[in-house]
């Protein structure tokens, strides 16, 4: 079904995934004051470049704890991808076709994005006004910055590597009530490898 592929997951791809419908709306979180018990969710928006390719996005991420989810949807605010991160161990789900797979962020993010980065750094420069930023330039990036002025959290990041640059532009931070609920049961689905579950065979 798709004769090219690229380095990069092009949101062309995730579109044509769900045209059929199957996958479900992204509906927004009941939202509580700061202070009231709940978990940190933003939404954002995500432009990715890899020498000539690009692709552009819009991710919602939600971290209680040391879960997180990150939600990418497409033009039509349906749930194309779901990533579940606990730690290291990241499971990405293909709500269409039924499909995972199973392994370390890092290889993830270095097919998708072609950066190498734990998801502690990210989730850091996300939602942390304190990055790492030694570790940051050991590994080899760059990071500019776009601060909230009352609140210190980033507006927007651009993060470049050595191969590649990815810029970040938050459009809505807010706490979502209640816990972060994650269902790793994956009873049904098939294991893929990587390419298997964002290509879904050819």
């Amino acid at each position: 079904m798709y004769r090219k592929r690229s380095h990069l997951l092009p949101i062309s791809l995730l579109v044509i995934l769900v045209l059929s419908g199957c996958a479900p709306h992204y509906r927004s979180p009941a939202t509580v004051p700061d202070s009231a018990p709940g978990h940190a969710s933003l939404v954002m928006r995500f432009s990715a470049e890899s020498g000539n390719e690009r692709q552009r996005g819009k991710v919602v991420v939600d971290v209680d704890g040391g879960h997180s989810r990150l939600l990418f949807l497409n033009p039509l605010n349906r749930v194309v991808m779901e990533m579940r991160v606990s730690g290291e161990r990241t499971l990405l789900i293909n709500r269409r076709d039924r499909s995972y797979w199973e392994g370390e962020f890092r290889h993830l993010l270095w097919r998708l994005w072609r950066l190498r980065m734990d998801f502690d750094c990210l989730r850091a420069l996300l939602f942390s006004s304190s990055p790492p930023s030694a570790e940051l330039d050991k590994a080899g990036f760059q990071v500019r910055v776009e601060r909230d002025e009352d609140t210190g959290k980033s507006v927007r990041l651009v993060i470049t590597g050595p191969v590649a640059r990815l810029t970040l532009k938050v459009l809505r931070r807010r706490r979502a009530a209640g816990h972060l609920e994650l269902e790793n049961r994956v009873e049904g689905m098939r294991l893929l490898d990587l390419e298997g579950v964002i290509y879904r065979g050819e």
